[in-house]
């Protein structure tokens, strides 16, 4: 489950191409490239990498960005999950996490999904997906997490229950070949309201 707490919107690539995808007549087509490593590059310098901030500074911008948001998040019991009757997060404390970036690489998780509620952006996938509406906004909050969790220098890692989901992931994106673009986009959207509740 679900990098940097600031800034401007994380980035709108899958936009065009969703909404490209979905022009009637319009085909999304692979295209295959030669690549090299840039050890096999003689004379060639890499940039350097920024370094990141150390992980105390990280976890604590991530911690801003959660209470940034104004999410109401429970914590106790063993089970993450986002209630939408009651419009809440419910999280396990910190300790039964197997590291303190998986703690909040799920609460960015769980966020993303709080994002859809009718009072935000409204997000209801059953018109698009049907009876794969579930599977299909669990896809929507997983890749969401990971923008975030680029967005905040958080690594995620993976979960249990990521086994369960990857064959519904696989069974919606064979039904459908544009998913993957339609759940990007609106895993952006997502990202970029959660972003726009932090303070300037």
């Amino acid at each position: 489950r679900g990098g940097e707490a600031a800034g401007g919107p994380i980035s709108g690539q899958f936009e065009g191409a969703a909404a490209e995808a979905t022009k009637p007549g319009t085909y999304l087509m692979a295209k295959s490239s030669y690549v090299f490593n840039a050890a096999q590059v003689e004379g060639d310098t890499p940039p350097q990498r920024p370094e990141l901030p150390g992980l105390a500074v990280r976890l604590e911008s991530a911690e801003r960005f959660v209470a940034s948001t104004g999410a109401v998040i429970v914590h106790g019991g063993d089970r993450a999950y986002y209630k939408p009757a009651e419009d809440r997060i419910q999280l396990p404390p910190v300790d039964q996490f197997r590291s303190s970036e998986g703690y909040y690489a799920t609460a960015l998780h769980e966020l993303t999904h709080w994002s859809g509620h009718k009072s935000r952006l409204d997000r209801d996938l059953k018109g698009r997906f049907g009876t794969a509406a579930y599977a299909a906004e669990e896809l929507v909050a997983e890749i969401g997490a990971a923008f975030l969790c680029v967005k905040a220098g958080v690594t995620a890692e993976p979960r249990e229950d990521h086994a369960h989901y990857l064959k519904n992931w696989i069974a919606v994106l064979k039904a459908d070949n544009r998913a993957i673009f339609t759940a990007a986009s609106q895993a952006q959207k997502a990202a970029d309201y959660l972003q726009s509740l932090q303070p300037p």
